[in-house]
């Protein structure tokens, strides 16, 4: 499978599922491996190889033409406390502000914990169903701020 064929695969499934049900990696097998029973054995599937350079302008939300390997920079204090947070939780150097956190390998569990640090470090409330719908510094950014408005 080539890059062009994954990437428009990858795009296709973001407009259609929601940001936690996109795949973030996906294989080309010849065939899926079977246990004995004829079940999937999870055990013997590859272990695929992570790329987050491919998280970048792939999902609705995100800036198209994002350079791969240059993630955007925060515009505000807001958003680079929030990068940070990001970054953190995933286990990364840097996530920009366009940067899709589902997409670079983050979970349900890692949102529930980001959420959670967000919450202690900016003494805001991100609702779960907001940072699932705008999984990116930008979007999580907003809905902080439209928190912290009377």
């Amino acid at each position: 499978m080539t890059d062009d064929l994954a990437g428009e695969l990858r795009d296709l499934l973001a407009r259609r599922l929601p940001a936690y049900m996109a795949p973030s990696v996906i294989v080309e097998l010849d065939e899926m491996p079977r246990t004995a029973g004829g079940k999937l054995d999870r055990a013997a599937l590859p272990i695929p190889e992570t790329r987050p350079e491919t998280a970048r302008g792939t999902a609705p939300g995100t800036a198209p033409g994002t350079a791969p390997g240059r993630p955007a920079a925060p515009e505000d204090e807001i958003e680079a406390r929030i990068s940070a947070v990001l970054a953190e939780v995933l286990g990364l150097a840097r996530v920009g502000a366009d940067d899709n956190f589902f997409l670079l390998g983050g979970t349900s569990v890692h949102a529930v914990q980001a959420i959670a640090r967000i919450a202690e470090r900016l003494d805001a409330r991100v609702p779960a169903l907001r940072f699932f719908q705008a999984p990116s510094v930008h979007g999580i950014a907003a809905a902080v701020r439209e928190g912290r408005t009377p």
